[in-house]
């Protein structure tokens, strides 16, 4: 198949190294893509000015309720609605900007990873380890472990 060659090629210097540092390094590449294109795409939308211009009008819909002018308050809940439905649709387009780039990734890389580690223990748990000690990690429960770390602390050193 082409794209294994390709993705071999690509990844043979890693590709040498103990299967777990070299899963645990595609996934930091791959996580890593993700995390990025999440910021951006995400990052485009005028979220916070939304957000700000619903808690103006939710205060004042507040004040309207407090002082009995049903509709000041009526007026602001649809302009709060409206500005919920803008959020939403603000929104729609970089998610699934995200979400296609995320599955062509995954799409591309998981058949490789599986073709390339099926059939292998990558990680034992330590025996000494209660409840889960001794158990055997195949490649994906190691991808789905490292990527967690991973994302977190991509996230939280993205301020996302």
């Amino acid at each position: 198949m082409p794209i294994e060659t390709v993705l071999n090629a690509i990844f043979s210097p890693i590709m040498g190294l103990n299967p777990a540092v070299s899963i645990g390094i595609i996934c930091t590449i791959i996580t890593g893509i993700l995390t990025f294109i999440n910021k951006k795409t995400m990052g485009k939308t005028n979220a916070k000015e939304v957000k700000q211009k619903m808690e103006k009008a939710r205060s004042e819909m507040l004040e309207a309720q407090k002082s009995g002018d049903k509709e000041i308050a009526d007026k602001q809940m649809k302009k709060m609605m409206g500005m919920n439905s803008e959020y939403m649709k603000s929104m729609i387009k970089p998610m699934s900007v995200s979400l296609v780039i995320s599955m062509l990734l995954i799409t591309l890389l998981f058949p490789w990873l599986r073709a390339v580690y099926s059939g292998k223990v990558i990680l034992t748990i330590p025996a000494s380890l209660p409840v889960i000690g001794g158990k055997a990690l195949t490649w994906m429960w190691w991808y789905m472990i490292c990527s967690l770390g991973v994302g977190l602390a991509l996230r939280k050193i993205l301020k996302m």
